[in-house]
């Protein structure tokens, strides 16, 4: 049985770290796609991702916001979310994680952890 290729959404709104994270986990052979803001991931996370790699602070919708969104939807609340943001104070973090996200990572970051983990969240139901 050949295993499916896992999905992963990054909504950021910075185009050149979006990208340069989407070559990375395409190269480990990950399917990869990309919203500019929480508006437009909100209209992508209906193609139920595997994960979400997610910014905090982002126009239109934040990712604060929109993590509390997916996570209220039956359809998406499954869906494991990694914050990787520059924002980094203690309150931000919490209220990341109460936002439902699974990890919480801060700009500058280590791509190996961030594989790993990405690793751990996908195929821990697989």
């Amino acid at each position: 049985m050949v295993e499916q290729k896992k999905k992963i959404l990054i909504v950021d709104d910075e185009p050149e770290f979006a990208k340069l994270i989407k070559t990375r986990l395409t190269s480990e052979g990950y399917l990869v796609d990309t919203a500019k803001d929480g508006q437009q991931g909100l209209d992508k996370v209906k193609a139920c991702p595997d994960l979400v790699i997610l910014d905090v602070m982002m126009p239109n919708l934040g990712g604060i916001e929109f993590a509390k969104i997916i996570k209220e939807s039956p359809q998406t609340a499954k869906i494991p979310i990694i914050f990787l943001t520059a924002k980094e104070d203690e309150q931000t973090r919490i209220d990341g994680i109460r936002s439902g996200a699974d990890y919480f990572l801060t700009k500058p970051f280590d791509s190996a952890e961030l594989l790993e983990i990405i690793k751990k969240l996908v195929h821990r139901n697989a």
